[in-house]
């Protein structure tokens, strides 16, 4: 009954804060169309519940709902503009490392922490080699990401974010081959790769230690 208080209250925190963002967001990035605000309130509520069932709880948890918050507005944005605002991307880092650095203090879990943040710097130079190698493919904006979902992966585990990476390249490697048979896209074009990438986290979060374990 605690699990599931737990589950409805942060789906329902991560939906109302999904949606205000939505709708506050052309004021602080006036260069960015305003997202639906109902399909980021959804996404955001289903980002959040993955971290309860995933088992995070206390000041990491509120960082994995500030993050979800996030994750949902730069997924619609990426998905209308092809782009992931640096400021948004940004404000989306602090939202989880605040609390996660609250979480290592009050429960004593630096290790924990170093870990995820070398995991962060790990992913997140993977990513620039990748798009160093092809720049058409992979955007600045997709490294800085995931720098940030390292972070949130790697304070699960390493083994979690290694898994979020692979499942948001299978994602991706899935959406292109949809988007090429529908005539989406040419054989050159470009699509969002942001929201791929967020799938697979989200993918990581819930099956992580199921997978790992089995």
């Amino acid at each position: 009954m605690v699990a599931v208080t737990l589950l409805l209250v942060v789906a329902g925190g991560c939906a109302l804060a999904g949606g205000f963002v939505a709708r506050t967001l052309p004021r602080w990035l006036p260069d960015v169309r305003r997202p639906t605000a109902v399909p980021t309130a959804v996404l955001a509520a289903g980002l959040g519940a993955a971290a309860v069932v995933a088992g995070v709880r206390g000041p990491a948890l509120v960082g994995f709902g500030l993050l979800a918050v996030g994750l949902a507005a730069l997924v619609l944005v990426d998905v209308v503009e092809q782009r992931l605002p640096d400021r948004l991307v940004g404000a989306t880092a602090v939202g989880v490392l605040v609390p996660l650095l609250v979480a290592a203090a009050v429960e004593g879990r630096w290790p924990r922490l170093g870990v995820a943040a070398l995991t962060a710097v790990v992913i997140t130079a993977g990513y620039f080699a990748l798009a160093w190698v092809r720049p058409d493919d992979l955007g600045l904006g997709d490294v800085k990401l995931a720098g940030v979902l390292g972070l949130a992966l790697g304070w699960l585990s390493p083994a979690v974010a290694v898994l979020g990476v692979l499942a948001g390249f299978g994602c991706g490697a899935v959406a292109a081959v949809v988007l090429l048979a529908t005539r989406r896209v040419g054989r050159r074009g470009h699509f969002a790769f942001g929201p791929c990438m967020v799938a697979g986290a989200a993918l990581a979060v819930l099956l992580g230690r199921t997978v790992l374990a089995g």
